[in-house]
Parts: C-alpha cells; structure tokens; sequence
C-alpha cells in the first residue's frame, strides 16, 4: 500500500512544496518525492550531480566525479544528529528522446543499500524532481527500526525534521539554491 505522507509546512511562508508517497515493505523503502522547480531541468541536473553543499544542515563527505559525467559521494542527512549516511552513486545524466525527460540512475549504499533515480522534467513554470527510491534495504543497526528511518527519511527530504533536528533540510535547500535564495 502506498500512503501519502504529510510533511506539514516549513515555515511562516506557507505550505512545503514536497509531496511525498512512501511505503515500507519489510525493511526496504519505496518512496518517491516530488518537488516543483522554479528553476529550467538543465539547472536541476546540474544541482545533482554537483556536491549537494544545497542540503542544509548534512555534509557530504568523499566527493568523486565519474569520467563519464556522474558522481558518487555520501551524504550525511543531519550530521552530528542523525547517525545515519546515506551513500549516493549516480550514473550519467540521459535525456529521453519521447519525453525529454532526463534520468540519473542512482545506486544507494553504506547504510542504505538499492536503486533508485532521479527524473528531471520540463515544466510550465520551470521543471518538476522526482527523486525515487525503488526498495532500498536499511542496512546497519538503523535497520532495527525501519518506520522510524522511513519516517526520518520523509521528513529529512522535506526539511521538516522534528525538534531538535536540523529544520530546512533536503530539496528545500535545492530549492532556495535554484531559485537564488541561498
């Protein structure tokens, strides 16, 4: 069953543009969120395959760029706060030729471990993310817990962490980098 999740707002200028559909299926998360960009997609490709110094409050740690125009690097979510990394590897930006979209295949490891992607499309207004993780296994000792690290996860891309928890986390900070209010 796919529920959707309510990230709630994130802040007095009203509600987060994140929207979320998440399940659990033993300890393997499928989620997917979508964010609207006031940004054009080539500028969000871009954003990705760049350190993610956009995600506020985490670190990225052991940044390598790929001779064929991906990365891989670990990201550490809320760093000092939440003990989990989340390793990201993404293959090379590819442009569909029906739909024009463009597709990183992604490869989570250390304490998470599957695929996933993330899909840039053109928009009206600017472009729409989709960040989909496709049954990602929680590995390590946060695997004893898997709603709460999915529930984390939600939460930790929508920069609504709970108190006292780094707020404006995840596609929030890729957001205000878009759209220049870094």
């Amino acid at each position: 069953m796919t529920t959707k999740i309510p990230t709630g707002p994130l802040g007095a200028k009203g509600a987060n543009p994140v929207q979320h559909t998440a399940r659990l299926q033993g300890r393997r998360i499928y989620t997917e969120a979508t964010v609207p960009v006031a940004a054009a997609a080539d500028d969000v490709v871009a954003a990705l395959v760049e350190p993610w110094t956009w995600w506020k409050g985490g670190r990225v740690s052991g940044f390598e760029r790929r001779e064929d125009g991906g990365c891989r690097f670990v990201l550490w979510p809320a760093w000092l706060r939440l003990p989990a990394r989340v390793g990201i590897e993404l293959a090379a930006p590819r442009r569909g030729e029906e739909d024009g979209k463009t597709v990183l295949e992604a490869r989570f490891f250390a304490d998470f471990d599957g695929p996933g992607r993330y899909e840039v499309a053109q928009a009206p207004h600017g472009s729409v993310l989709h960040a989909v993780w496709e049954g990602v296994a929680i590995r390590g000792p946060t695997s004893l817990v898997p709603r709460m690290v999915l529930f984390f996860h939600v939460r930790s891309e929508s920069g609504t962490l709970p108190f006292p928890l780094p707020r404006g986390t995840g596609y929030p900070g890729l957001l205000a980098h878009l759209e220049g209010r870094a």
